[in-house]
């Protein structure tokens, strides 16, 4: 179990062996969000909805530099991709070594982890397999789909741990003809989206 102590605008995390590691938060996720320097963010989220927003950033950069994954905070901001406005809240934290944090207000009580930990545990295979069973179901004549055709390749962002699948195969089209399709699929942190398709 970690015990967080803050001092200045450093993070100290002393764990029960004693080790300690410490990250820098600059000093401008200190600064709130204003409703002249960001109307669209207030007139979604209301005034007491961006109180909430400045509070979770800071709470968001003090857990993301308590992980021994962060070097340096640089950047806490909404996440409007994963927030739902007045609803849920989740902040975008990166480090200055390239790793990136996304922190909900259900998660502050939970140990920190960047997008590549996270998706470390989804392999190459489970990424296709769960792409092609999507495909399929989104296929007008799934029963024509070949994949035999084409290649399947998997891309890993190097910081982000984003994860692109890619699925060359062909299939009849809306059309009724069969022709060279790609499917790409996209997983992060929040899951899956796709698949995109498209003709080749």
């Amino acid at each position: 179990m970690k015990r967080v102590i803050i001092i200045g605008l450093v993070v100290v995390a002393m764990s029960s062996t004693g080790a300690v590691s410490a990250a820098s938060i600059d000093k401008n996720i200190y600064d709130p969000y204003t409703r002249a320097d960001y109307p669209k963010t207030f007139a979604t989220w209301g005034a007491k909805g961006v109180k909430r927003i400045n509070a979770m950033r800071i709470a968001a950069a003090e857990k993301a530099a308590a992980s021994s994954e962060c070097d340096s905070v640089e950047t806490a901001d909404l996440s409007d991709n994963r927030s739902i406005p007045k609803t849920r809240i989740v902040i975008f934290v990166d480090c200055r070594n390239g790793k990136r944090f996304y922190i909900g207000e259900n998660e502050v009580d939970l140990p920190a982890q960047s997008e590549e930990t996270k998706m470390s545990g989804l392999s190459d295979r489970a990424a296709l397999s769960r792409c092609e069973e999507a495909l399929k179901g989104a296929l007008r004549y799934p029963s024509t789909y070949d994949p035999d055709f084409g290649g399947k390749g998997v891309y890993r962002a190097p910081t982000t741990g984003n994860v692109v699948a890619t699925i060359d195969f062909e299939a009849k089209n809306g059309f009724g003809n069969v022709i060279p399709q790609r499917a790409k699929c996209y997983f992060n942190g929040a899951g899956m989206e796709g698949p995109e398709i498209a003709d080749r």
